[in-house]
C-alpha cells in the first residue's frame, strides 16, 4: 500500500495484469477476402499436405479449421496466406491476404506490443511457407 493510494501495492512490477488483445474481427476479414469455403480447404491443405514437410506448427487431426479459426485467429490468417500459394488461389487474393497478415503482424507486434505463442508460430509459418513460393507476379512474400 500507498499513502497515495491504498489500493496499490506498492509493487512497481506487478500492478498490472497482461493485456489481452482481441482479433475476433480477422474472421470477417478474412472471409470477406477469399471466402469460407476455400479458407477452410487451405487450412484442411495445410494439415494434410503441409504439415509433413514443414512441421513447425502442427495441427491437431480433430481440429476443424472453424475452431482454429475462432481460437488462433493470427495463425489461421498465417496459414491460408502462406498456403494459397500454387493453389489456384488468384493472385489478387493471395496479395490481399498476405497485406492483411503483414498489416495484422505489424500492428499486434510494434503498434500493441503484443507477445505470444501465436504470433511466433504465425511468423514461423510466414517464413517457411511463405516464402517458399512466388506469387503469379514473380515477387516473393517476406
Amino acid at each position: 500500500m500507498t499513502p497515495d493510494n491504498p489500493d496499490q501495492s506498492g509493487d512497481i512490477y506487478n500492478d498490472h495484469k497482461p493485456a489481452v488483445f482481441d482479433h475476433s474481427d480477422l474472421e470477417t476479414r478474412i472471409i470477406d477476402i477469399i471466402g469460407w469455403p476455400s479458407a477452410d480447404w487451405l487450412f484442411e491443405r495445410y494439415k494434410t499436405d503441409f504439415v509433413s514437410v514443414f512441421g513447425a506448427v502442427p495441427i491437431p487431426d480433430n481440429m476443424s479449421s472453424y475452431a482454429f479459426l475462432r481460437a488462433r485467429p493470427i495463425l489461421f490468417l498465417a496459414i491460408i496466406s502462406s498456403t494459397s500459394f500454387a493453389a489456384n488461389i488468384s493472385a489478387e487474393t493471395q496479395t490481399q491476404l498476405a497485406d492483411l497478415l503483414r498489416g495484422v503482424l505489424g500492428e499486434a507486434i510494434w503498434k500493441n506490443g503484443e507477445k505470444s505463442l501465436e504470433i511466433v508460430q504465425a511468423i514461423q509459418v510466414n517464413l517457411l511457407l511463405g516464402s517458399a513460393f512466388p506469387l503469379s507476379t514473380g515477387l516473393y512474400f517476406c
